[in-house]
C-alpha cells in the first residue's frame, strides 16, 4: 500500500518580460512548506527583501500555531467555525467542522499518514461520527492563504501569487502580462485541462480525491470525507471554486465535492466552479466559464482512450506496490 498526495494547481507564468540594462521589476520567489503542503509566493518587484520573506514565513507559522491549538474561543476559530456551520447547514451535513475524530481515525492528517493502514471498520466510523472534535482544515488553508496576500500588501507589493497546494490568489501582472493558473488534469499530473484568468485578481481552489489518498487492497481511499456516512465521496475526481477569497473558494469546493453537488447555493449569487465526475464529463457554471480557456475540444475531456488505459495501468501498478512515486 502507497500513500500519494499531489497539488490542485499547477502554477506557471507566461514569458518573462526582457528586461532593460538599468534593471528594474523582475520576478522574485519564496518558497517554504506550511499547512501541510508547499507554500510558493511569487512577487514582481524591484526587490523581495530578506526582511519581507522572514515576515510572511512568521506569519505562516503563526496560522500554523492557531488552527494547531483550535481554540473555539480565538477570534480566527470563531469566524471560521461560523463560516463551516453554514455549509454544513446547505448540505445537510455532509460538510461538518465537527469531523476532528473522523479524520483521525482514517488518519489523514497524520505525521504518519505512510504507514501501512487497512480502512477503518462501520463500527469505528459510527462510533467517530458520535464524538464533536472541531477540525476547520476545510477553511483554514485557504484563510492563511488571504491571510499572507493581505500582508503583502501592507508590504506595497501589488502584483504577486500565493499558492497553497492549489489553494491561491494572484493579483495584478507579471510586467505586461498576466498571471497565468494552469488547472492540472486531475488524473494526470503533467497535464493540464485549462486556464484561468486573473483579470486583476484571481482567488481559486479546488478539492480533488488524487491530493490525500491511500490503496488498500486494490480500492482507493481518499481524504475528502461525506459527514454523513463518514467515508469518502464517490462521484467526482474534482471541484475547482473561484470566489471573492481563497478561504471561501476552500470551503465551497469541499462542500460541493463531500455533498456530491447537493448543496444550498442560494445565498451566492453567480456561483463559479467547474466539477469533473469519476467518468471525465466536465460541467461549469456560466461565471467560471467566463474566466476558464480549456485545452480541450468541446464535450472533449482531455483524455483519450488510450491515455486513459495507461492512466490504469500506472494506477494499478501503484496499488500493488510496484511504483514507489509519492
Amino acid at each position: 500500500m502507497k500513500i500519494y498526495r499531489a497539488l490542485t494547481l499547477t502554477l506557471t507564468t507566461l514569458a518573462a518580460t526582457v528586461l532593460s540594462a538599468c534593471g528594474g521589476p523582475e520576478e522574485h520567489e519564496l518558497l517554504t512548506y506550511g499547512m501541510g503542503t508547499s507554500v510558493i509566493i511569487k512577487v514582481y518587484a524591484d526587490d523581495f527583501p530578506a526582511a519581507d520573506k522572514d515576515a510572511l514565513i512568521k506569519e505562516l507559522r503563526y496560522q500554523e500555531a492557531v488552527f494547531k491549538k483550535n481554540d473555539p474561543a480565538d477570534s480566527t476559530i470563531n469566524y471560521l467555525l461560523r463560516d463551516a456551520l453554514r455549509y454544513q447547514k446547505a448540505t445537510k451535513g455532509a460538510f461538518s467542522p465537527y469531523l476532528g475524530a473522523l479524520i483521525d481515525l482514517w488518519g489523514f492528517d497524520s505525521e504518519d499518514a505512510a504507514v501501512s493502514r487497512k480502512p477503518p471498520s462501520d463500527d469505528q466510523i459510527r462510533q467517530a461520527l458520535t464524538q464533536q472534535k472541531l477540525n476547520l482544515y476545510a477553511l483554514a488553508k485557504g484563510y492563511t492563504v488571504d491571510t499572507l496576500a493581505r500582508k503583502l500588501e501592507r508590504m506595497g507589493y501589488k502584483n504577486y501569487i500565493v499558492n497553497a497546494g492549489g489553494d491561491l490568489i494572484a493579483k495584478g501582472k507579471k510586467g505586461n502580462q498576466p498571471w497565468r493558473v494552469d488547472v492540472r488534469h486531475p488524473r494526470f499530473v503533467h497535464r493540464t485541462v485549462g486556464q484561468l484568468k486573473v483579470d486583476g485578481k484571481l482567488a481559486v481552489a479546488t478539492s480533488g480525491d488524487y491530493q490525500n489518498y491511500f490503496v488498500y487492497e486494490n480500492e482507493w481511499y481518499h481524504h475528502l470525507l461525506d459527514g454523513r456516512t463518514g467515508k469518502p465521496a464517490r462521484k467526482y475526481q474534482a471541484v475547482t471554486v473561484i470566489a471573492d477569497s481563497v478561504m471561501e473558494a476552500d470551503a465551497m469546493a469541499t462542500a460541493i465535492f463531500v455533498s456530491n453537488g447537493v448543496i444550498d447555493l442560494t445565498d451566492k449569487r453567480d456561483p463559479a466552479f467547474m466539477v469533473t465526475t469519476q467518468d471525465y464529463h466536465q460541467t461549469m457554471t456560466p461565471a467560471f466559464q467566463k474566466r476558464f480557456i480549456s485545452n480541450c475540444p468541446p464535450n472533449d475531456p482531455c483524455v483519450s482512450r488510450d491515455d486513459y488505459a495507461k492512466y490504469a495501468e500506472e494506477r494499478d501498478a501503484k496499488m500493488n506496490g510496484t511504483n514507489d512515486k509519492k
